[in-house]
């Protein structure tokens, strides 16, 4: 797998979010700063991927899985191993969640929230038959489709910008500042997805691609809630519910 592929694949579980419930979530809890929480937030995740990539430098080769048996052993590795795969499955489950509810408000309201999952569900396991390398492949055009489409929200709403909307600038104080940004890390954490997707882990691709996604996830939520902020008061911004699309 390519570096621009496991970039792609870390990206698009992570870029998503900005067109769900993640900003006026920002806003709930941060207030007028959440554009300070997901900089915080991808910072400090920012530091985790390199701190990783340290430890898989004597891992090379070798996949996630191989690595969790190696380091504890054949049970706690199974019941670790069997941990992510739960944890990878309920995320899997909210954004399936999260993509039929905003498939019925925006242009599927009439069609049962069965039909829609049926058919997420069939391409999904045309994706599983296809290979990680076929779906890293997808996802290159994908990811660029998601930052084409931020940039494009963000040049429609210009003019909807009001200045005063930031203020006051750290909004909910401290203690919301700081919620915001460990939910900006589990946000942020759909890079880890990488591990996942790679055949054959090597630190420095890693490492590399690790810190483009972090990097593109740093500058988009930090744009996108600061703009969120610009466009929405913080009494209507809380109750919106699609994202960055609101703005448009």
């Amino acid at each position: 797998m390519s570096k621009l592929q496991l970039y792609s694949v870390m990206s698009v579980g992570t870029l998503v979010y900005v067109y769900t419930y993640a900003l006026n979530s920002l806003m709930l809890t941060a207030g007028t700063s959440g554009f300070i929480s997901s900089i915080i937030g991808c910072v400090i995740w920012l530091i985790f991927i390199t701190l990783a990539s340290l430890f898989l430098k004597n891992h090379e080769n070798k996949r996630l899985s191989e690595i969790v048996y190696y380091c504890l052993g054949d049970f706690f590795g199974m019941v670790v191993n069997c941990i992510i795969a739960v944890i990878i499955i309920f995320s899997m489950s909210e954004r399936l969640f999260e993509c039929i509810r905003l498939m019925k408000l925006y242009g599927y309201n009439y069609t049962p929230a069965f039909v829609i999952a049926a058919v997420i569900m069939l391409v999904c396991f045309y994706c599983g038959k296809a290979g990680e390398k076929a779906v890293a492949k997808t996802a290159i055009p994908v990811v660029f489709a998601i930052l084409g489409g931020i940039i494009i929200v963000i040049i429609s709403g210009l003019g909807q910008f009001e200045l005063g909307n930031l203020f006051p600038v750290l909004g909910n104080g401290g203690s919301g500042i700081l919620k915001s940004s460990i939910w900006t890390l589990s946000a942020v954490d759909n890079i880890i997805i990488g591990l996942i997707f790679a055949d054959r882990i090597k630190s420095k691709k890693f490492l590399k691609s690790g810190v483009a996604a972090s990097i593109t996830a740093l500058v988009a939520y930090t744009v996108c809630t600061l703009c969120y902020s610009l466009t929405f008061p913080y009494s209507s911004g809380q109750n919106n519910t699609s994202g960055i699309i609101d703005i448009a």
